[in-house]
């Protein structure tokens, strides 16, 4: 009997996974390449109004 067939890994498969995870890699480095650059600060995110106003009532 061949080798590969006894183990249960032909070429094919071997290059079908090598294939997926290198796709993998790719698709990950791409997204978080762009990591550096997105803001997580919330703070900067939830605040509204950006600056509270002081009301004063007029003297009638």
């Amino acid at each position: 009997m061949n080798k590969n067939m006894l183990t249960g890994f032909t070429t094919k498969k071997l290059a079908k996974i090598s294939n997926f995870f290198l796709v993998l890699l790719v698709i990950f480095s791409w997204i978080f390449s762009d990591f550096s650059q997105i803001n997580l600060r919330m703070s900067d995110i939830l605040r509204f109004p950006p600056e509270i106003q002081e009301a004063r009532a007029a003297d009638l």
